[in-house]
């Protein structure tokens, strides 16, 4: 089989990877600021390129497997120990640059999980400091459960 095809998937699998890139960094952008509403979308549009993502590796994996001639071991390197010249060259550099874009990703991935961590951490700091603590059930003078005076965070009269 020509190289071509794969060659082909492996720079859409690029590009696509390039697309998830600038997703996280717009992710990271409206973490920060706390625009939950383009989060939201950008969330439903990253998982739309991650369903794409899966579709082209499965093309991947079915011209890795043509080029290669067999259903093991179907990595870019067993295709570049086939190649020489120009095409080895070609299958080297497309390797570089999506090793690249997975480290970014990994780098993104890991500082908006750290963002959402801490955005948790404050939602719940705050909610401790604004409810009151619940008083000991005990049983005691001081330690009376009145029903009428219990902690009510929203309001349920509709």
């Amino acid at each position: 089989m020509n190289s071509t095809k794969l060659l082909t998937s492996l720079q859409s699998l690029l590009d696509q990877h390039l697309q998830l890139i600038e997703l996280g960094k717009q992710k990271t952008t409206h973490l920060r600021n706390g625009n939950m509403d383009e989060l939201r979308t950008l969330l439903i549009e990253e998982q739309r390129m991650m369903k794409l993502i899966t579709q082209t590796e499965k093309q991947r994996i079915e011209h890795t497997s043509q080029f290669l001639g067999e259903d093991d071991h179907l990595t870019i390197s067993a295709c570049i120990e086939r190649l020489s010249g120009e095409e080895k060259c070609s299958f080297e550099n497309m390797r570089e640059q999506l090793e690249s874009v997975m480290e970014q990703l990994i780098f993104i991935n890991d500082l908006n999980k750290q963002l959402l961590k801490q955005g948790l951490q404050f939602a719940s700091s705050t909610l401790n400091f604004i409810l009151p603590k619940e008083e000991s059930f005990n049983y005691g003078k001081n330690n009376k459960f009145n029903s009428s005076e219990r902690t009510v965070l929203f309001d349920s009269k509709i």
